[in-house]
């Protein structure tokens, strides 16, 4: 983890924010965190990456709606089923409209 954060702080200062390197760092943490139960902390962070995706890639860029779909699951595990649904409900309907209705990663989003 420390580690980690060193790589963060680091690529955020050198390259910016918003660049994909940086973004990926701090993207990284959140299975750390998970994995000790920090949930709150993965939130934070997922909702940091999402917006800093849907500003710099788009909202129905693949890589934003991976992330999304990672914090609807942080919401599962807190039982707040009504914003993983529509997170969720989201992610689908970018998919169907990024890929197409019948793509492996639409019909998991649709099952999820």
């Amino acid at each position: 983890e420390k580690l980690d954060l060193q790589v963060m702080e680091t690529r955020k200062t050198k390259l910016g924010l918003d660049h994909p390197d940086a973004m990926g760092s701090i993207a990284n943490l959140p299975s750390i965190y998970s994995q000790e139960g920090r949930l709150k902390e993965v939130e934070r962070l997922q909702e940091e990456v999402i917006e800093m995706n849907r500003r710099t890639r788009g909202c129905d860029h693949l890589h934003t709606l991976i992330i999304v779909g990672r914090l609807a699951s942080i919401y599962w595990i807190q039982d707040r089923t009504e914003e993983v649904e529509k997170l969720e409900l989201q992610v689908t309907e970018a998919r169907k409209k990024k890929l197409w209705p019948y793509h492996q990663d639409t019909l998991t989003s649709m099952e999820n």
